[in-house]
């Protein structure tokens, strides 16, 4: 309950529309309820009487009743609508944003699939919850209340066989949600599985066909989807089984004050019209028990899916962030620092290991490393998707856990080497809805060497580019990215082994161009390749997570073997030195 509490504080700004849903449903309510009444007295003071005139004056007020009845239930139902898509969207608005807000390591605890489970399948559980709980809680709640008190009014005989009945309906809806209710969350779990499975497949379907795998993968995938459907089709076939018991019991009440009135009736103890509106309350009664028992079955669903949302919305910031802005940076620093991933703290060694580094404003530093060496790592934590192990990071002498993120990451832009496109136009994707001038916007994609493809493209930069950048080869994903971060003009650019699908003639351009029109910027190149850093004012050569060499290119070329030792596997036949 706790958890629907939570989630129900998203309906409270529509509460006006729920109020009204519910006096339209207590119209209807009535309604219902009244016309068993002029039945029996059309039944004993009109037909038995031969009094065409009561028929006539009942059979309209009944009609007229019945209409008032019919169009408070629709406009109840319209209410109910109207509240609960309200609701919905402000909900998956909110879970949304609380997505946005979830550091790496919060993000590493979920599957892409999972949280888009929770966004659009929890989110509607819970929405349509909300709208038929006045149809399907509130209004047989009220009828069954209403109908056991004329019931009463009728023959207190007839009452007894109601309330005798009810506790055996009662336990067997009880049993059936008790038995659905993990079933249902078991099923999430697997649909969570089935759709991260399906956005992995989609996502690869190119390297799939390239190595033949389809029927592997559709192998794969038939398996889990079978392994859900089973579990589906399982629990509709238990729970089907509910509403035929429940009517079972229904006509076995019918037919019990059938029996007992026709013997009143014979008896002269109660007339036919009276019997008639006892059995019309009978069903009401019996099918609002019915509708009830249906509502536990959405109350067993969406306590899964309120469980599922609330476990998102309440996920504290793992990295909360500080207070300070920050607007220019001067000087940033790695004090002994070492770092291990949240999600390998088993691990045996760290992914850094006691890095120490300063930088300077305008300076522009080289990182170099083989795979595994714990480069890209820095560039994580200089934008703080992490927090160092141990050890601190510093923007001009202050601590990053005080910085403000949003301000930290207006003034460090960092480019890695995958960087996904969005399905919008070559523009947007350099620009992110953001405004800048025409003239910023030419020197970020004339640096980025996107112009040299941009007019080769139907549209040129209003050419829509597909879902992930599918029409793009990498090296022009690489350079969009590259465009991108320039065009924010931060204080600090890093750019993480971003120009590794770039040929050797065009990653040179881009780097000249950056070097010349962004001079004033702290530049941190992060490579494999000494070509792309070997123009920096200094290198740190990396490996195994640790720092084992820093210097100019001719200074560690020189004294270091292991930098030696890269530059010539890299050059074999470029001499002693890079000319």
């Amino acid at each position: 309950m706790k958890n629907f509490k939570q989630i129900l504080r998203y309906l409270k700004p529509y509460t006006v529309f729920v109020v009204f849903s519910v006096i339209f449903v207590i119209f209807e309510v009535a309604s219902n309820v009244l016309q068993p009444k002029y039945m029996e007295q059309i039944v004993d003071d009109g037909v038995l009487q031969m009094d065409l005139d009561v028929v006539f004056k009942a059979g309209v007020m009944m009609l007229l009743v019945a209409v008032i009845g019919g169009v408070c239930g629709y406009i109840s139902c319209v209410l109910s609508n109207i509240y609960s898509q309200r609701f919905g969207n402000s909900l998956r608005k909110t879970l949304f944003r609380k997505i946005m807000s979830l550091s790496a390591q919060q993000d590493d605890a979920y599957t892409a699939g999972s949280l888009i489970t929770r966004m659009t399948n929890d989110t509607r559980v819970v929405t349509e919850f909300s709208s038929v709980f006045i149809q399907m809680a509130v209004k047989p709640l009220m009828l069954f209340l209403l109908g056991i008190i004329m019931v009463l009014t009728i023959d207190p005989i007839y009452g007894i066989i109601l309330l005798v009945s009810l506790p055996v309906q009662f336990l067997i809806i009880r049993f059936f949600i008790k038995r659905s209710a993990p079933v249902f969350a078991t099923i999430q779990k697997k649909l969570d599985r089935l759709n991260s499975f399906a956005m992995h497949i989609v996502s690869n379907n190119r390297l799939i066909k390239s190595y033949v795998r389809e029927n592997y993968e559709a192998g794969r995938f038939d398996n889990q989807n079978r392994d859900l459907t089973s579990t589906v089709m399982n629990i509709q076939v238990f729970m089907a089984i509910l509403n035929p018991l429940v009517m079972l019991i229904l006509n076995t009440v019918v037919l019990a004050v059938i029996f007992i009135g026709g013997f009143q009736v014979e008896a002269r103890m109660i007339r036919v019209g009276s019997v008639m509106a006892a059995i019309n309350y009978s069903q009401q009664i019996m099918m609002s028990m019915m509708t009830l028992g249906g509502i536990f079955q959405y109350v067993a669903r969406s306590k899964v899916s309120a469980e599922r949302l609330t476990a998102v919305l309440n996920r504290e910031p793992a990295l909360p962030s500080g207070k300070q802005m920050i607007d220019r940076i001067d000087k940033l620093s790695l004090s002994h620092v070492s770092f291990r991933y949240p999600q390998n703290q088993d691990a045996q060694r760290n992914v850094l290991e006691d890095i120490s580094l300063e930088v300077r404003g305008g300076e522009c530093i080289g990182i170099l490393g083989t795979t595994g060496s714990g480069k890209s790592t820095i560039a994580r934590l200089l934008i703080r998707e992490y927090d160092a192990t141990d050890g601190q990071v510093t923007y001009n002498g202050v601590d990053v856990k005080d910085i403000d993120t949003k301000s930290l990451r207006d003034q460090v832009s960092v480019v890695f080497q995958n960087s996904d496109m969005f399905s919008a136009s070559l523009r947007e994707n350099i620009t992110k809805g953001a405004v800048f001038s025409q003239e910023d916007f030419d020197t970020a994609v004339r640096s980025a060497c996107v112009d040299e493809f941009a007019d080769d493209l139907r549209g040129g930069y209003d050419a829509v580019i597909s879902e992930r950048g599918a029409s793009l080869s990498g090296g022009q994903k690489q350079r969009v990215a590259i465009a991108r971060a320039l065009l924010r003009a931060p204080q600090v650019l890093v750019f993480d082994d971003c120009t590794s699908s770039l040929d050797l003639e065009t990653e040179a351009k881009v780097l000249e161009r950056i070097q010349t029109n962004y001079r004033d910027k702290t530049r941190i190149f992060i490579s494999q390749r000494i070509s792309t850093i070997m123009g920096a004012d200094r290198i740190i050569l990396m490996d195994d997570g640790r720092v084992v060499a820093f210097g100019s290119h001719r200074e560690l070329f020189d004294s270091c073997e292991l930098y030696r030792s890269i530059y010539q596997t890299q050059n074999p036949e470029g001499g002693d030195e890079l000319e």
